[in-house]
C-alpha cells in the first residue's frame, strides 16, 4: 500500500514569545520572579501521515533568592498521524 505524499515539502513555521511576571509580593523564597521564552520552529509534512520538525527555544528565568538562569533548547519532532 502506497502512502500518498503531502502537497509539497514546504515547511510550516511558527515563532512566538511568552512571559510570566507574577507580583513579587505573592512569591515564596526561591520561586521564579520572571520567566521569558522565545521560540521558532520548522515542521515538514513528509506525507499525509508523517511529519518531522525542529524547534529552537531561548529561555531566561529570574529567581527571587537564587541566581538567574538562561539557555537554549533544541527540540525535534517525529509525528505519525492516523
Amino acid at each position: 500500500m502506497a502512502i500518498p505524499a503531502a502537497d509539497g515539502l514546504s515547511p510550516n513555521t511558527h515563532v512566538g514569545y511568552g512571559i510570566d511576571d507574577p507580583l513579587d509580593r505573592d512569591l515564596a523564597p526561591l520561586q521564579q520572579l520572571r520567566n521569558e521564552t522565545f521560540f521558532a520552529n520548522l515542521i515538514w509534512d513528509l506525507t499525509n501521515y508523517f511529519r518531522t520538525g525542529v524547534e529552537l527555544s531561548y529561555i531566561k528565568t529570574a529567581y527571587r533568592d537564587a541566581p538567574d538562569n538562561q539557555g537554549y533548547v533544541v527540540h525535534t519532532q517525529f509525528q505519525w498521524q492516523f
